[in-house]
C-alpha cells in the first residue's frame, strides 16, 4: 500500500498475538490490511478492544458447558471510514468495491457495507479509479 510502518506499539503487538484468530491467515490479513490504511506517522495501531469484541476465549474447564450453549448473535458496530480512506482503498484496488482484493475486503467490510458508506460520502468507484488527467494525451 505504499506506506512505511516503523513501530507498532506493545498494547497493539500484544493484541494481535494474544487473540486466537478464528478465521485463520485471511482474518489477520484483513486486520493487518486496514490497520495499515488506517496507520498515521508510521505507527500501525489495531485496537486491542475491536479483537476482544470478536474474540471468544474461553477457559479450559469452561469448555463442556459451552457445548450445549446455543450460539448468541452480536451485533459489531463497524467504525466509520473517513472519506480519504475509502478513496485510497478504491484507488488500491483499481475502483472494484467487492471480491478478492476489492476495496471492502481491504477495509475488512463487507461489499454492502462499504457501499453504504461510499453513498454516505457520495464517492463514486468509478470517479476515484480514473487515470489522471496528466496521464491522458489530448487528441
Amino acid at each position: 500500500m505504499g506506506k512505511l510502518i516503523q513501530s507498532i506499539p506493545v498494547d497493539t503487538m500484544s493484541a494481535l498475538m494474544s487473540y486466537d484468530w478464528p478465521g485463520n491467515v485471511r482474518e489477520l490479513q484483513n486486520v493487518i490490511e486496514r490497520a495499515v490504511i488506517l496507520s498515521t506517522r508510521g505507527v500501525l495501531r489495531v485496537s486491542p478492544a475491536e479483537l476482544r469484541a470478536s474474540s471468544t476465549s474461553v477457559p479450559a474447564n469452561a469448555e463442556t458447558a459451552l457445548v450445549s450453549a446455543r450460539p448468541k448473535r452480536v451485533r459489531v458496530t463497524v467504525p466509520p471510514f473517513t472519506r480519504e480512506h475509502i478513496e485510497q482503498a478504491l484507488r488500491d484496488s483499481g475502483g472494484r468495491v467487492g471480491g478478492a482484493g476489492g476495496a471492502a475486503s481491504r477495509l475488512g467490510l463487507k461489499r454492502t457495507t462499504l457501499i453504504a458508506q461510499m453513498k454516505r460520502h457520495g464517492i463514486h468507484s468509478a470517479s476515484v479509479s480514473a487515470p489522471a488527467n496528466d496521464t491522458v494525451k489530448p487528441l
